[in-house]
């Protein structure tokens, strides 16, 4: 799940790409996980999102990410216009993230 959301984070929307991003930031994201295995396969991302219920997934995510700027005191840059366009994309083609 981690590699999903730093993935989209990052601007992916599509599994591959978000599976190419992941592989190519390996190094980077063993700093913080171990990923023995390395990145799991398109068909394991495919299968962790079919189970997960997507308003409590962006309920968490916000969540999560206002403890990381409270906390840490740390501001967060997400570009407003490549997200905004990013959900665009996916709502007018009606999927998820895929």
């Amino acid at each position: 799940m981690a590699c999903i959301v730093m993935g989209f984070l990052n601007g992916k929307t599509k599994l591959r790409r978000i599976r190419r991003w992941c592989r190519k930031h390996l190094d980077d994201l063993r700093r913080y996980r171990p990923f023995k295995n390395g990145i799991p396969s398109l068909s394991t991302f495919s299968r962790v999102l079919a189970a997960v219920d997507e308003e409590l997934l962006s309920i968490t995510i916000a969540s999560w990410i206002g403890e990381i700027v409270d906390i840490r005191g740390r501001h967060l840059a997400i570009d407003g216009k490549g997200l905004r366009a990013a959900a665009k994309r996916l709502k007018t083609r009606g999927r998820r993230i895929s």
